[in-house]
């Protein structure tokens, strides 16, 4: 699920670009939109479902050096089924939410940009695997208040957003062999020996694993870069919490 993957580039994940309910109370106004208290609530509850694949778009997590070895768990901070929603995860689901109404707007200015209902679909299948069934799932969206409509719209605004990610900034980065060796023997490798994983040879990793890795770090730094200055430019009124 490439466009469900690619987001760890940004600290916003690209949920909920225009409103889906009704207005329970403003969180945020980013250039006189509303973010509602709702909305915010309903990214930080998917912030928690890893299976949705959608959390890690919210935490912005970078890719770790040993993410190297295959499969090798990233170690996260369990929550406990039912706990209440901090303060600190609303206002990371807030903050995210800003910075998608500022990445979509930016969007939708090009409209050769278009996500078909195939491609939606196949994603749709692929999150059906993450569960024993398409009940399973199901039942997981009405738990989370998502429902199969705002699912497929917010996988839509994710692919839309993945293509302009790819055209504007993917496309542009180029990782020399010096470049990738030099991160290699400098972070990757100290950093699997701390771990005691087994180091494997450059050249076994460096085409498919390291050099993806490096360009995904480059275009997070300039998407990073380029949401600031759109904070910079626009007009932010917070609320809640």
């Amino acid at each position: 699920m490439r466009a469900l993957t690619l987001f760890a580039v940004l600290p916003a994940a690209v949920l909920m670009a225009a409103p889906q309910h009704p207005l329970d109370g403003i969180a945020a106004a980013v250039n006189e939109e509303i973010i509602s208290i709702g909305e915010v609530r309903r990214a930080a509850r998917l912030a928690r479902e890893e299976r949705f694949g959608l959390g890690a778009l919210c935490r912005g997590e970078r890719m770790p050096a040993a993410q190297l070895a295959a499969g090798t768990p990233i170690e996260r901070a369990p929550v406990v089924a039912g706990q209440p929603l901090s303060n600190q995860e609303l206002e990371q689901a807030r903050e995210c939410l800003i910075d998608t109404r500022l990445v979509f707007r930016e969007v939708r200015r090009f409209p050769r940009i278009a996500a078909t209902d195939e491609q939606i679909d196949q994603l749709v299948a692929d999150l059906v695997e993450r569960f024993e069934s398409a009940v399973e799932l199901e039942a997981e969206l009405e738990r989370v208040g998502l429902t199969n409509e705002e699912l497929r719209a917010d996988l839509r605004r994710q692919l839309l957003v993945s293509e302009y990610i790819d055209n504007r900034f993917l496309a542009t980065v180029d990782i020399t062999d010096q470049a990738a060796r030099e991160a290699w023997d400098t972070e990757f490798v100290p950093d699997m020996q701390a771990r005691g994983i087994p180091v494997p040879p450059y050249e076994t990793v460096a085409e498919d694993l390291l050099v993806p890795i490096l360009q995904q770090r480059e275009v997070n730094r300039r998407v990073q870069s380029w949401i600031l200055d759109l904070r910079e430019r626009a007009t932010i009124r917070r609320k809640y919490p």
